[in-house]
């Protein structure tokens, strides 16, 4: 959750905390009160932080060294905490300074109850920013450095040589990745054969591609190197790699993604964002997997490649509203283009996502589309519907635009959301299968 949104959850956590042989001021001792059980503190008030900041860090360390499992939460709290801040700054929102640091208890009782919470919440909190900071800590660049070299390279080889045969391939691999990942975290799992599996759900039969090229990679670097790379690692590696074949941006990949052994239809039926969508829908779904509106609106920006189906447009251009046969955002004319290319009923033909363009290229004519009512889905519409989003838009609309790089960013960020490391999950023989 964002920390500046008003919502926030206090984190009362009840903790047996004895300030007593401090020798700290009354007013500080009250400050101090506030710090341990994760009251709200104002960053307007100097001396407040100051003593947040600097005094309590001392006086907590000393008490946090007893304790190995207290020393990791509180550093995965703090480490949540700073990208919660960061998160805050990105989207010029307000931020409130939160300081949840636990505290051990110096009572016998301790050994008894190590580990008391003042709620359900706030356990599962500490939890969720302990495995999420050790899973982000398992990702590296050099995953592979020792134990298959050539891995990231052949999959380089493989989808360079796809692409060449066949460009669209491009978008189709890179939106592989999306969808893997907004479904039980990036841990292929939309790869998975099955009656009920990820590739039955409305948004994925009959239009997600690139399985084919995800199998060829996997045989080939299976060759190389038996039950090492991940068909996660190997997923992510090739929308990075589909992208550069077509020229556009880079991006470093951290690497060590294990595969998940679950696929569910129903959980991509409510997970991915559907093409109708509002901003406030859109807003809630990236927000459920720690993406925020600037990783909303930079990562739409692949819709700058791609196709989509008639079969997608024919209410926004046929019967939108009872009031409105086509979708009023839409300009007219461009509207009429359109259904020169989607007649009434048509649900196979496939059409460019950027109309403007004969040829797909890695640019950021995107959010000059969006703005000028051009956008094929409504989805893509909605990120000027919100002042927020609009301003994003209209950075990434200009020359000398900062897209590619706040493109990689994003793509980073994504590629870690639940991400399954150490011994959770298997490494696939194949990757349509569990072992």
């Amino acid at each position: 959750m964002d920390a500046s949104d008003s919502s926030y959850p206090s984190c009362n956590v009840g903790v047996d905390v004895h300030l007593q042989s401090s020798s700290l001021s009354p007013k500080d001792l009250e400050t101090r009160r506030k710090v341990l059980t994760c009251e709200q503190i104002s960053p307007e008030d100097p001396q407040e932080k100051n003593l947040v900041m600097e005094e309590d860090r001392g006086i907590l360390r000393d008490r946090l060294v007893r304790d190995q499992i207290w020393i990791a939460t509180a550093t995965a709290i703090r480490l949540r905490l700073i990208l919660l801040h960061k998160t805050a700054l990105q989207t010029d929102r307000p931020f409130s300074l939160i300081t949840c640091r636990p505290v051990l208890k110096t009572k016998v009782e301790r050994s008894t109850d190590s580990f008391t919470m003042g709620s359900k919440l706030v356990a599962s909190f500490l939890v969720f920013s302990v495995l999420a900071t050790v899973a982000y800590a398992q990702l590296s660049e050099t995953f592979y450095e020792s134990s298959c070299p050539g891995g990231p390279a052949k999959v380089a080889e493989v989808v360079t040589s796809s692409i060449v045969r066949d460009r669209t391939l491009a978008a189709s691999l890179l939106r592989l990745h999306f969808h893997d990942c907004f479904v039980r975290g990036c841990d292929a799992s939309v790869l998975l054969d099955g009656p009920n599996g990820e590739k039955e759900a409305f948004g994925n039969k009959n239009s997600l591609r690139g399985f084919e090229v995800i199998d060829d990679i996997k045989r080939q670097v299976e060759a190389l190197c038996p039950g090492v790379v991940s068909c996660a690692d190997i997923v992510a590696l090739a929308a990075r790699d589909a992208v550069v074949a077509i020229r556009g941006t880079n991006w470093s990949v951290p690497l060590g993604r294990r595969d998940g052994v679950v696929g569910s239809a129903a959980e991509a039926n409510n997970d991915l964002p559907p093409p109708f969508a509002d901003f406030s829908m859109l807003s809630a779904m990236f927000s459920r997997k720690g993406l925020n509106t600037r990783d909303l609106v930079v990562l739409s920006g692949s819709h700058t490649i791609g196709f989509v189906s008639c079969a997608t447009m024919q209410t926004r251009l046929y019967n939108f509203s009872s009031t409105s046969a086509t979708d009023p955002t839409l300009d007219p004319n461009f509207a009429n283009t359109l259904k020169r290319q989607c007649r009434v009923g048509d649900t196979t033909t496939k059409i460019k996502m950027d109309q403007t363009k004969f040829v797909d290229t890695w640019d950021f004519n995107f959010y000059s589309n969006v703005l000028r009512g051009k956008a094929l889905l409504q989805s893509d519409d909605a990120l000027k519907r919100n002042s927020n989003s609009l301003k994003i838009v209209q950075q990434m609309n200009r020359a000398g635009s900062p897209f590619n790089a706040e493109f990689g960013r994003a793509m980073i960020k994504m590629g870690q959301v639940d991400v399954l490391t150490g011994s959770s999950g298997e490494i696939r023989r194949r990757c349509n299968a569990i072992n």
